[in-house]
């Protein structure tokens, strides 16, 4: 309906800003603000600038939505990277926080040459991070919602490493996600993240999807990783092993040593020990 007339899209939003029940219409922004047609993406852009301002919200999230995924050429990029990291500096929602580490992401996707930016941007914005902005994280690269560069890929993981074990929704994400990572050959990455979320107290029956191919596929990564945390000594991880193997229903699993690890007679007394 708003694509098919120039006057549309501004007239719905004023529509929407009018009502009394503004949250319950508020959701329906992006759709007019997405209905601009390319020769009047500077007014969307200022309709954006505009609705960030606004002191609700769900109006400031469908508008930090719409910046992401509003198509511009190169010649007016600038002016959306410029409303992104203006803006997110001072913006205290969590829900408008996360939207707006997706619209970076989605931007960085369409417009590569500002990836460089967007890391500087990332490592400052995600220092401190809200659950919502963690869930954000772990769903976008867990289902690769954006094709992002390697060195991004690893600034996000990171931040996951501070996920806790009662926020479920994040963990059946790194669950998938850890499963993609080993897949894409970021096995070390993967680890890294394993142990830290296990340290954390997050436990291998929450991994069902990654416990079923260490126990199946993996043969090698799981035979690495358990001569390495028996070699580590750290109590959260020995008893994952324990767990991973209790759970490990109806499998014959042969536990072998990864011997590259083992470079001297100690070490390989002890892991056989345990």
């Amino acid at each position: 309906y708003c694509s098919r007339e120039v006057r549309r899209p501004s007239d719905s939003v004023r529509f929407i800003l009018a009502q009394n029940e503004l949250n319950s219409y508020a959701s329906f922004l992006s759709s007019s603000i997405l209905a601009y047609g390319s020769d009047y993406v500077v007014e969307a852009i200022q309709l954006i600038e505009n609705l960030i301002a606004n002191k609700n919200e769900v109006v400031r999230n469908q508008a930090y939505f719409s910046l992401g995924r509003l198509s511009v050429d190169e010649s007016k990029a600038n002016l959306i990277w410029d409303l992104i990291s203006r803006n997110a500096g001072s913006e205290n929602d969590n829900d408008c926080c996360a939207s707006i580490l997706t619209a970076t992401l989605h931007f960085g996707e369409s417009h590569p040459s500002y990836w460089s930016q967007v890391e500087g941007f990332l490592i400052s914005f995600l220092k401190n991070v809200s659950t919502e902005v963690l869930y954000t994280i772990s769903n976008i690269i867990a289902f690769r919602r954006v094709n992002v560069p390697k060195n991004i890929l690893h600034l996000m993981v990171k931040q996951l490493s501070n996920a806790s074990s009662d926020c479920k929704a994040i963990i059946d994400n790194i669950d998938h996600l850890l499963v993609r990572l080993v897949d894409i050959n970021e096995t070390s990455l993967a680890v890294d993240l394993l142990e830290s979320i296990l340290i954390s107290g997050v436990e291998f029956k929450s991994l069902d999807y990654f416990s079923s191919k260490l126990t199946g596929n993996y043969k090698a990564l799981r035979n690495y990783i358990f001569t390495k945390w028996f070699l580590y000594g750290e109590a959260m991880l020995c008893r994952s092993i324990l767990d991973l193997l209790i759970h490990a229903t109806n499998k014959e699993i042969e536990l072998k040593a990864e011997m590259t690890i083992l470079d001297n007679e100690r070490k390989k007394v002890f892991v056989s020990r345990k």
